[in-house]
């Protein structure tokens, strides 16, 4: 039976390949002398070629460079006559060349110890990487490879070779050559594959990563001789991964914070009515008590609890993108000393407050609300990183010149441009994170804590983004935990003024007004407050049936309230219908999403106003006020 190893050398003459050159181990091999092929179209000489898949190989070797590996067993009379492995690759003038090394005995012997067929599998198909074959008698080391070798490590045969073979052990990474190693040696005594990666140093010093995967081969005695394997670069794969895995984060981050949005405008939605009811009674009550009544106080405190509700009714609209932001411009500075008796009783009685406040801070521009409530979240989160121990949390203000490098590095990463940021940074002494708490903390719904939902630093992520800021976590398990707020420097004057509401509105006025709403408590005390400002009161409880009243008695009625978000028909489509029949309606919509939303969509349709809930009954009697004094629209 022939034995050795095959080389033909063939090239390319633009349609077809033709023989250029064979060994005398081919001409044995295949019994055919090389004069009787030099200069022969291979498809015609070899018609085997054709018929075992290799002349496809030859076109794919030649049209990308990538060299493969292509088994292939010979019969003769429908009996099996050799095996025999395939290498086929480019040389640089464009010659294709074609190693076919005869492996029928090392075959035969796999087969009759592993009783298979197929024991030996080709390491890759049609994959760009080093092909090689190692020994492990004698000196062991690369007995055979491409030249993708010298590609990938930038060196020649000379500076790799070690003795008689060559090796690319030097050249991997100090960090990663024991276990390359270990898991390579574990592999020869399993008799097994193997795939493993690693980091490459290329002669210029470039750090590459590998993928390598090998198949121990095992003699007749059945101990290993050799491994037949192919290394690829992945180095590009790799970072790609990684962008696709940064990606995903953040569309995984952008869904939670979707569905916590609308589930904390809907929540928000409701609650909102519920404090309508809640805030408008006790104004009116408040209203009508004596000033010495023993009860005035408990009702002025339930008041301002109603107030404060609110505002988290708020926080929790803005967070769903269908709050209303009262934009000023804030001294944060003073903005957290008004906020110090509330973040002292706030906390554990073990922890101590201490403040550092940056002289002639720059202003920002923002939510003052939606800042309280960042600030309130994250010192009641130190106070809890603290727990029962003694410990401080220190809040500090001050002005920051950032590069993009700088904000690029943050939780956010909102491509914030560099610049001049006043920061708010809150620091504790507590337990500090694990890296693995570090990366979910900002996540809806997770916690550490034995009760609590986790939304509190999710809604301040979304606060600070809302606000076009930053902020960026140090923390070390046993260490504590520092905070870093940052928000676009302004260079005004901070906002001073601010009015307390009226406690009584004496103004009486003449008409009927038409109300709407889903809600029966809050058409219940609306029409009460109405109808004590003197006005004659119809009520409907939704769109629908407010439409069918309007279309009745639009004559008589001087303006209409309406919610807007009702069944059947909304207040926007009411509000359209309505035009219909009297262009001049006045209408007033009222709903604890955006105003601004609604105002663009209705801006030049001749809206009236809008009135933010909850409110207080005095409040919508002072824009009746404003509206039917003037005699004509405030707003479009």
């Amino acid at each position: 039976m022939p034995s050795g190893v095959a080389v033909y050398r063939v090239e390319h003459d633009g349609c077809d390949f033709i023989f250029k050159d064979l060994n005398k181990a081919g001409e044995r091999i295949e019994g055919v002398a090389k004069s009787e092929l030099i200069g022969r179209n291979v498809r015609e000489a070899r018609p085997g070629v054709v018929e075992l898949g290799l002349y496809d190989v030859f076109q794919r070797v030649y049209r990308t460079g990538i060299p493969e590996f292509h088994p292939t067993s010979y019969y003769h009379d429908q009996k099996f006559t050799r095996w025999y492995e395939n290498y086929v690759y480019r040389l640089s003038n464009g010659d294709v060349i074609a190693v076919f090394d005869n492996v029928t005995e090392r075959k035969q012997s796999e087969l009759a110890i592993k009783n298979s067929e197929t024991a030996y599998r080709t390491l890759a198909e049609n994959l760009p990487g080093i092909v090689y074959r190692v020994t492990l008698t004698d000196e062991p080391g690369m007995i055979f490879f491409n030249e993708q070798l010298l590609k990938m490590t930038g060196y020649s045969p000379a500076e790799l070779k070690h003795g008689k073979v060559c090796s690319i052990d030097p050249l991997i990474h100090p960090d990663d050559r024991e276990s390359v190693i270990e898991e390579v040696g574990e592999a020869v005594n399993l008799k097994s594959q193997f795939q493993i990666e690693y980091r490459l140093i290329r002669k210029d010093g470039e750090i590459r990563q590998m993928l390598e995967r090998g198949s121990v081969v095992c003699g007749e005695s059945g101990e290993p001789v050799c491994i037949d394997g192919i290394i690829f670069d992945v180095t590009e794969r790799k970072k790609m991964e990684e962008q696709q895995k940064k990606l995903l984060e953040r569309i995984q981050q952008a869904q939670k914070m979707e569905s916590l949005g609308v589930l904390a405008g809907g929540i928000a939605h409701d609650f909102n009515n519920l404090l309508m009811v809640i805030l408008g009674n006790v104004s009116v009550t408040i209203t009508d008590i004596s000033q010495v009544s023993p009860i005035r106080g408990s009702l002025v405190e339930i008041e301002k609890a109603a107030f404060r509700a609110a505002d988290l009714c708020k926080q929790m609209l803005a967070y769903s993108g269908k709050g209303r932001l009262v934009i000023e411009v804030i001294d944060l500075s003073e903005l957290v000393q008004e906020m110090t008796h509330m973040l002292e009783v706030t906390i554990s009685k073990k922890v101590v407050m201490r403040y550092n406040y940056f002289p002639n801070l720059k202003s920002i521009r923002g939510d003052a609300t939606q800042i309280r409530q960042v600030v309130l979240n994250l010192v009641i989160n130190a106070s809890e990183a603290i727990g029962q121990n003694s410990g401080v949390i220190s809040v500090s203000t001050g002005i920051l010149e950032c590069e993009d490098k700088y904000l690029k590095d943050s939780y956010l990463d909102d491509a914030l441009p560099g610049g001049e940021y006043v920061f708010l940074e809150i620091s504790d002494t507590g337990c500090g994170m694990k890296r693995e708490v570090i990366d979910k903390l900002f996540d809806p719904f997770f916690t550490t804590k034995f009760t609590g939902r986790g939304l509190g630093l999710a809604a301040a992520l979304g606060i600070i983004r809302g606000h076009k800021g930053a902020i960026k976590v140090y923390s070390e398990e046993g260490r504590g935990t520092t905070f870093k707020i940052l928000f676009p420097a302004l260079n005004l004057p901070a906002d001073k003024t601010s009015q307390a509401p009226e406690d009584k509105v004496s103004w009486k006025g003449t008409g009927t007004i038409l109300f709407a709403d889903d809600e029966e408590p809050i058409r219940d005390l609306v029409k009460k407050t109405l109808e004590k400002a003197g006005f004659n009161v119809l009520v409907a409880c939704d769109g629908l049936k407010a439409l069918e009243i309007y279309r009745e008695k639009h004559a008589e009625i001087t303006c209409v309230i309406m919610d807007l978000t009702m069944p059947h028909i909304d207040g926007e489509e009411a509000f359209r219908e309505m035009q219909r029949i009297n262009p001049d309606v006045k209408v007033i919509l009222s709903s604890g999403f955006n105003e601004q939303d609604v105002t663009q969509r209705l801006a030049g349709k001749g809206l009236t106003d809008f009135i933010q809930k909850p409110y207080r009954p005095h409040d919508l009697i002072l824009r009746l006020k404003a509206l039917l004094n003037k005699g004509d629209t405030c707003k479009t």
